[in-house]
């Protein structure tokens, strides 16, 4: 049975991580064990398996489903990010341009996030409590805190 305690805390992570989803709020890749652990993929892969195997295989699917529609913006964003770059380094600064850019590359980002937080809301919706108690933790490891960014990598920009 799940205490009343470990019931809360999960809770606030997940509130925590849909707030800074919906929100677009900047949210780093967590490390799960410390400082000394390299393989936070392998500890999100334990915990994992211990779910059903139908709700580990949802989770899988339904998270592959949403990096895959989430990916399909990134073109777009590149895009964007280079009429940024442009507008900025243009002899004239067009201030009404370059709000206009600045605006649909926001809607960018948070049409990616609310991607995300579509796939955390359609498993939790189909999880039962100790089983969104597991998801938090893999919510929490995965974006939590610590290094990376929201994708958990830090890639070079165009």
């Amino acid at each position: 049975m799940v205490g009343i305690k470990s019931t809360a805390t999960a809770m606030v992570i997940i509130l925590t991580v849909m707030f800074a989803l919906a929100t677009g709020t900047p949210v780093m890749a967590a490390s799960d064990s410390g400082p000394g652990d390299h393989r936070p993929e392998q500890s999100r892969r334990l915990l994992l398996q211990q779910l059903p195997a139908d709700k580990e295989m949802l989770f899988h699917q339904t998270m592959r489903d949403a990096r895959d529609r989430a990916a399909a913006l990134n073109g777009e964003i590149a895009a964007q990010r280079l009429a940024l770059k442009a507008i900025m380094a243009a002899e004239t600064f067009a201030e009404e341009q370059w709000q206009d850019a600045a605006d649909t590359m926001q809607e960018l980002h948070r049409q990616r996030h609310a991607i995300m937080q579509d796939a955390v809301l359609t498993l939790a919706r189909s999880f039962t409590a100790a089983e969104r108690e597991i998801l938090a933790e893999v919510l929490e490891r995965r974006f939590g805190g610590g290094r990376g960014g929201f994708h958990g990598h830090r890639g070079t920009r165009p």
